[in-house]
């Protein structure tokens, strides 16, 4: 089987993944989900109910990668930067866990929206 650059996700160094051996692949981002779980007025946290079929798409960058290489070769620098938080498509990305933290790594292409916080 034939593995392309496209489909490497993430590059790690070292026998173990930990989030400071990782370097997202070509054009991708390391984003931390903002999860959403509902509080009510008397402290009690709400689980998202078991009806809804939406995954989470938004949370703040970890790492990004190098950047997306153009088609006369050279590569274009990322649009976005660790730090930033960001709005992606719902269902996009591959979710990954590394050092049991849940993760989720995004095409940059894929992000709606970035702000600073």
């Amino acid at each position: 089987t034939l593995i392309r650059d496209e489909d490497i996700l993430l590059v790690f160094e070292g026998e173990k993944m930990a989030l400071s051996a990782v370097t997202p692949a070509w054009d991708r981002i390391l984003v931390k989900i903002q999860t959403n779980d509902e509080e009510t007025t008397s402290g009690i946290v709400l689980a998202p109910t078991s009806g809804s079929s939406a995954s989470a798409s938004e949370g703040q960058v970890v790492k990004v990668g190098k950047g997306k290489v153009a088609s006369n070769g050279e590569l274009s620098p990322m649009p976005i930067d660790a730090g930033e938080w960001v709005k992606f498509r719902e269902y996009a990305g591959s979710e990954v866990r590394i050092e049991g933290e849940s993760y989720v790594l995004v095409k940059a292409s894929d992000c709606l929206a970035k702000w600073s916080e």
